[in-house]
This record gives structure tokens, C-alpha cells and sequence, in this order.
């Protein structure tokens, strides 16, 4: 069936609560985002804020949280990362295994629903990095989400979220009256001969502010199509003032928004909104 049987019948289609299956091939998850070049700001924000312990919130396959754990060994602070997806951390362990004893011993992995969770432990740094706040769909998925990062931090600990800046032209694309397929990325390892691209047609509901996505991916493996799938999401679009005042209604303080993951300010134009907040 093609795109347009798929999109048949769409907007009636109940909405999508839990997204385990979305992230069901974490092998294609590190094939699309291995590149996206935020890695050197969470390092850097490891040595601004000398933390001696860090949690990552929806840590997935261990994208940020490995290359942390590598910098903690030097640095003397360890890494904790939970997620709601066992298939993306038994990928991540399988990466966290080959990495050396000292670095596997620096990080520890489990199973959460970032939404409500209680470690018996508390840090000095909490993040959610990635885009990852858009799967807090429910405005009580939201607040349990950083009331729980409030609960686990030291007195002076900070809790920083990264996400991308709403476009006003593409929230208008998504209610067209006909949906728009656009290509989301194009990706290859020429490596292990392998190709990605990912289409999608988006809905735009202004009155949750949520995002419905029917996802179109094919994947080749030396130049042949090996598969072919359609998935659907559903994100919530933050806008700046919305994550102030729910930063704020949760116990934090915001100490500084950073536009970019050069640290710089946040203004007009900026395509990041990267809140750093300490308890109130």
C-alpha cells in the first residue's frame, strides 16, 4: 500500500500513547541521529558545572551518555540514564560492552518511564537532550517528568532540557487542509552499505498543541530495499514562554536559555531552546 492508502482515513485514527514501538529498531535510530551535533555541549556542560553525578533522562542507545561516561572517567563524575524502551538500552549495553572496563563500570543503565521514577539517588546534573520532552504528549506526563528531576537533584543541582524551536510555517504546513508528504532526512553508511530515508506527513492540533506524524521509512542494504514500514507518532510543541512557566510551576528557577548548542543567547531566529533551571 502507498503513502496515500495509508494516509487514507488518517485524522480519525486513535491517538498514539506509547511510543516503545516507535524506537522497536534502535540499530535505525543510531543509523538517523548518530550525526545530530550536540554531543560537544552536554561535554561541555560537564565541565562548566562539574557535576560529580549525572542522570540522562531517555538515554535511548546510549548516544550521549556513553561518550559522558568516557569523560567522567577523566573528569570524576558518573552517568546514570534511564529509559522506557528495553530494546534501546539492550542496545546501549551492547555498545557499553565494548567500551573499557573502567567506562562500563562509570555508567549504569535501567529501565524508567521518566514520566514518574524514583532512583534512591540524587545529581548534581539532570537533562533530557534530543527533542526527547516532545513524547511528554499530557500536560501531567510534563509536570511528573520534571517534578521527578526536581526530586533527584543535590541542593544547587541544575536541570537542563534541550529541544528545538517551533516554526510558525511549518505548524501552519501541518494544517493544510491535504497533508504534505516531506522528506525528513536521507542517511547512509557506506560502511556497512546501508541507506535510510524517512518521509512523513504531519497534523497540527492547536488546541493541545500536538503534532500527529504517520512516518514512511525504507531501508536499503547494498542498494536493494530491504524494508518498508509505516509508524505513526504524536509530539507536543513547546513554545519558550509555555516551558518557562512549566519549569517554574515545577520548583525551578531558570538560571540561563541558550538559543544553540554554542551557547549562545536565546533570541529572535534561534533554532534551539536549551533551558538550564535549578530548584527553587
Amino acid at each position: 500500500m502507498g503513502a496515500r492508502g495509508f494516509l487514507a482515513g488518517w485524522a480519525g485514527a486513535p491517538a498514539v500513547t506509547d511510543l516503545r514501538g516507535y524506537y522497536q529498531d534502535p540499530a535505525e535510530y543510531d543509523l538517523a541521529h548518530g550525526a545530530f551535533p550536540d554531543l560537544e555541549f552536554w561535554a561541555e556542560a560537564c565541565r562548566r558545572y562539574q557535576p560529580r553525578a549525572v542522570l540522562e533522562l531517555a538515554v535511548g542507545t546510549g548516544r550521549v551518555a556513553i561518550p559522558l561516561a568516557r569523560q567522567g572517567v577523566a573528569q570524576g563524575f558518573t552517568v546514570t540514564g534511564i529509559d522506557i524502551t528495553r530494546a534501546m538500552l539492550a542496545r546501549a549495553e551492547e555498545k557499553l560492552v565494548q567500551e573499557p572496563a573502567e567506562v562500563q563500570q562509570n555508567l549504569t543503565l535501567a529501565e524508567g518511564d521518566m514520566r514518574c521514577f524514583s532512583l534512591g539517588q540524587r545529581f548534581d546534573l539532570v537533562f533530557i537532550a534530543f527533542n526527547s520532552i516532545l513524547h511528554l504528549v499530557a500536560l501531567g506526563d510534563r509536570m511528573g517528568a520534571f517534578g521527578s528531576a526536581r526530586d533527584h537533584l543535590t541542593p544547587g543541582g541544575r536541570f537542563i532540557v534541550d529541544v528545538f524551536t517551533p516554526s510558525m510555517l511549518l505548524l501552519a504546513q501541518a494544517q493544510e487542509p491535504v497533508s504534505r508528504l516531506e522528506l525528513d532526512f536521507y542517511v547512509e553508511d557506506a560502511s556497512l552499505g546501508e541507506r535510510l530515508v524517512r518521509s512523513s506527513a504531519r497534523r497540527y492540533d492547536e488546541t493541545t498543541q500536538t503534532i500527529r506524524s504517520r512516518l514512511f521509512t525504507e531501508r536499503y542494504r547494498k542498494g536493494r530495499r530491504g524494508e518498508k514500514r509505516a509508524s505513526d507518532a504524536e509530539y507536543h510543541i513547546y513554545f519558550p514562554e509555555e516551558l518557562r512557566l512549566l519549569l517554574q510551576s515545577c520548583g525551578f528557577r531558570i538560571e540561563d536559555v541558550f538559543g544553540d548548542h554554542q551557547w549562545g543567547p536565546f533570541q529572535q531566529g534561534c533554532p534551539r531552546m536549551v533551558f538550564v533551571a535549578q530548584a527553587a
